[in-house]
């Protein structure tokens, strides 16, 4: 078992890590670059509404909107750096601090962003991470960050994975220290949650939600759904037990995000789309796909440009 469970987790890859940090600067370039209207009317705020969290709580209060806006701009340019694996072990820790600070203090102004959590975190360990350039980077092209061995590769995806699964541990022993306790399975606690959402967006103008509704009329098929999302959430540390029982909670907990954006219309946008999981899947097979099927584009390329 303890041998089974070494070879499994720790013995990956160079390019796993690689492919790894091309997804998350990726979800950081969409977050951003998709919500920099968000942030801009965030900078823009009414001074009074500033709470400062986390790094922001070091501030005396609200920063100038363009100088937030500047470092929103600079972290995304960053981003691109980091997908790109240039200067990696140099760039990676800087961008790291900056996508913290502006996803903190986004969170900073009345509304909390959850799942900004994770992606933050997610970005701290491959910063931290030496080796996070070694391959699929332009560092590797130039001969940087050569000799590592193979720990130096698995170690990041271990930790974010058991930072991953630490996140929905908390969210589950937060279900079960509620009111409810363990009848939070019953359903019921679920179906009061999603008539409230309803509720409110309705008194804020928004469209009546028919699956809202067809789910408070149906609450004991709510719960399977309840169940599964206690065993997904409470027992999330299991899933470091073995590679594919990580596998299978990924995907899981990949459905309960759509289950909840199409019963609440909720949108946790970095697990819904799969990026929080991405450090429990082999991404070597998928990048060497891409890979190949780039290079016959370019050869295909060549010879039509070639017969003209």
């Amino acid at each position: 078992m303890s041998a089974g469970w070494t070879s499994r987790w720790w013995q990956v890859p160079a390019e796993r890590l690689g492919w790894l940090r091309v997804v998350v600067g990726s979800s950081v370039i969409w977050h951003l670059g998709g919500n920099l209207g968000s942030y801009a009317r965030v900078a823009e705020s009414p001074a009074n509404m500033f709470k400062g969290v986390g790094v922001t709580q070091l501030l005396e209060g609200a920063i100038a909107p363009e100088l937030f806006m500047g470092l929103t701009w600079a972290t995304l340019a960053l981003s691109v750096l980091v997908v790109l694996g240039w200067r990696t072990r140099v760039v990676a820790p800087i961008w790291a601090a900056t996508l913290l600070f502006v996803l903190t203090y986004r969170t900073s102004w009345v509304q909390i962003y959850h799942s900004d959590n994770l992606m933050a975190l997610q970005a701290i360990v491959l910063a931290l991470a030496p080796a996070a350039g070694a391959s699929v980077s332009l560092d590797a092209r130039a001969g940087r960050n050569q000799g590592r061995e193979g720990w130096e590769f698995a170690w990041p995806i271990v930790l974010m994975c058991a930072v991953t699964l630490l996140a929905y541990m908390i969210a589950g022993a937060s279900k079960i220290a509620g009111s409810a306790g363990w009848e939070w399975a019953w359903g019921t606690t679920l179906r009061d949650q999603i008539a409230y959402n309803a509720i409110n967006k309705e008194l804020l103008g928004g469209a009546p939600d028919v699956a809202a509704r067809w789910a408070y009329d149906h609450p004991y098929l709510l719960r399977p759904g309840s169940v599964m999302a206690l065993v997904l959430e409470a027992g999330a540390p299991f899933a470091l037990l073995h590679r594919r029982l990580g596998k299978l909670w990924a995907v899981g907990t990949l459905g309960m995000h759509w289950g909840i954006y199409h019963l609440m219309g909720i949108a946790f946008t970095y697990p819904m789309y799969g990026w929080a999981f991405a450090a429990f899947f082999d991404l070597e097979r998928g990048g060497g796909w891409l890979v190949q099927a780039a290079r016959r584009w370019r050869a295909w390329a060549r010879g039509r440009l070639g017969s003209r």
